[in-house]
């Protein structure tokens, strides 16, 4: 967790109003996410094949940690890259 905010609130997928839901989690965003046990860059069970993927403009307004940001470009990056062969 980023201090006392979930990072689903940097998540262009999170719904800002209502309950805790997005687009993966359209009845509830599960507590291991919520509460940022899970980044949510890999696929979890239930989320319809949606992961975090930054939401840029809200990352314009309140800025993410540097390191924290670098940590999440790595792991959507390496999710997205080809498999490279040995």
């Amino acid at each position: 967790m980023i201090g006392e905010t979930p990072i689903c609130m940097w998540c262009k997928h999170y719904h800002r109003s209502g309950p805790t839901a997005c687009d993966a989690f359209p009845e509830r965003i599960p507590d291991e996410i919520w509460y940022s046990c899970n980044p949510h860059t890999a696929p979890f069970p239930g989320d319809h094949g949606i992961q975090f993927e930054l939401d840029e403009e809200r990352d314009k307004e309140v800025r993410l940690p540097a390191h924290f940001r670098r940590q999440l470009r790595a792991r959507v990056g390496s999710r997205s890259s080809p498999a490279r062969n040995p």
